[in-house]
């Protein structure tokens, strides 16, 4: 998970625990003064499928961007039920040898 403000903090910690809670292993990373350009190549070095982005617009809204880093994907305005879904639907399938499972 990755936040553009502390100001978010709490509403990541909500999203980690409830993507804990479904049995995702997931990450928060709350160094909001980097770029979420330098969070997602974090990201992609810790080999995860998924990038949870939170900034003001998702707050506002209380919802989510989920980039699926492997497959290149976008999500936006995405509902933690969603969000759930498709990477939980993700982890289910079988994985190819390049391919990772861990959510930053």
């Amino acid at each position: 998970i990755i936040v553009t403000s502390s100001h978010y903090d709490a509403y990541a910690y909500d999203a980690l625990t409830t993507m804990r809670n479904s049995g995702l292993r997931c990450d928060i990373n709350l160094q909001a003064q980097k770029k979420i350009s330098a969070q997602l190549r974090q990201a992609n070095r810790l080999n995860a499928r998924y990038a949870v982005i939170i900034g003001e617009e998702e707050f506002k809204t209380q919802s989510y961007v989920l980039k699926d880093l492997l497959q290149q994907q976008e999500f936006k305005n995405i509902s933690i039920e969603a969000m759930l879904a498709t990477m939980l639907d993700a982890v289910q399938k079988p994985k190819s040898p390049n391919q990772g499972g861990n959510t930053q």
